[in-house]
């Protein structure tokens, strides 16, 4: 096995992998895969309506580390990069690609 084989199973293993939403780029999107994190930012998270199987769309980022506005059920909300990492995404991509066209 060469080098080139090496990177390309490596990098068929990271496009596997779940993200968080705060590893998401500005007009990158994904399905909720999961919820992580204390209680308390488990149920604000819920109750902003960021459940499994929610569609998400990163709007905008903060640089250096600031918020994140998603869109989330049509709403958008603006959530700390700290929050967004407690948000598990898979099937992520960009937003018009064929698996996120119809969302």
């Amino acid at each position: 096995m060469n080098i080139k084989n090496i990177r390309a199973i490596m990098r068929k293993a990271s496009e596997k992998m779940e993200r968080t939403a705060a590893d998401l780029k500005m007009g990158e999107c994904g399905i909720v895969s999961a919820l992580r994190g204390e209680p308390a930012l488990l149920r604000r998270l819920i109750d902003l309506g960021i459940t499994e199987g929610a569609p998400i769309v990163v709007r905008k980022a903060a640089p250096f580390g600031g918020p994140l506005e998603i869109e989330v059920r049509g709403s958008r909300l603006g959530i700390r990069r700290e929050q967004a990492r407690g948000i598990l995404i898979r099937d992520f991509g960009k937003r018009g690609d064929k698996t996120f066209a119809s969302k």
